[in-house]
Order: C-alpha cells, then sequence, then structure tokens
C-alpha cells in the first residue's frame, strides 16, 4: 500500500503537471492568434463605424440643404406678401386723396 499510495501522489503530479501544461499552451495560443483577430476585428468595426457616421453626415447635409431652400421659399414669399402690401396701402392712400380732393372741390 505504501508503494501504490506514493505512486498515486507521484501520478497527480503528473496529472497536475500536464493540466498546468496545457493551460500555459491555452494561454500562449490565445495571446499568440486571439489578440491579433481582436486587433483585426477592432478595426473592421472603426471602418463600419466610420461608414455609418459618414452616411449619417451626408443624410444630415441634404436635410440641411432642404431646410435652406426652404428657407428661401418662405423669404421670398415673405419678400413678395410685403411687397403687395405696399402696392395695397399705396393704392388705399391715393384713392382716400383723390376722395379728399373731390370733396374739397365740391365743397369750394
Amino acid at each position: 500500500m505504501v508503494i501504490s499510495a506514493n505512486l498515486v501522489s507521484e501520478m497527480i503530479y503528473y496529472e497536475l503537471a500536464i493540466l498546468g501544461g496545457i493551460f500555459i499552451l491555452a494561454l500562449v495560443a490565445l495571446a499568440s492568434f486571439g489578440r491579433p483577430m481582436a486587433e483585426a476585428y477592432a478595426e473592421k468595426v472603426k471602418l463600419e463605424s466610420r461608414e455609418a457616421g459618414s452616411e449619417k453626415t451626408i443624410k444630415l447635409e441634404k436635410r440641411v440643404e432642404e431646410l435652406e431652400k426652404q428657407l428661401d421659399q418662405v423669404t421670398s414669399q415673405m419678400l413678395q406678401m410685403q411687397e403687395t402690401l405696399e402696392f395695397t396701402s399705396n393704392l388705399v392712400d391715393s384713392k382716400i386723396h383723390l376722395k379728399q380732393d373731390r370733396s374739397e372741390k365740391e365743397s369750394a
């Protein structure tokens, strides 16, 4: 029994050494293969986010252009309305002056 107990304890040490070696080998493999793969994936994600960002920027620029066009249209309509109002007020003023002149001529 003494021999078998020593044999069992030695086998446990060998098994632990083998498991430790496998663990170290797995860490080395992960460090040598996993890190470049992670960096490549990170670069891919960065490129995709830049492309998505540029698409958003393009959409935003188009929307700003549309808003500027609409603002120009509103401004031109406002100027036309202002000109129409001035013309109408001048026309009303001239008719009032004509009526006043006629009433003055009739009273004289």
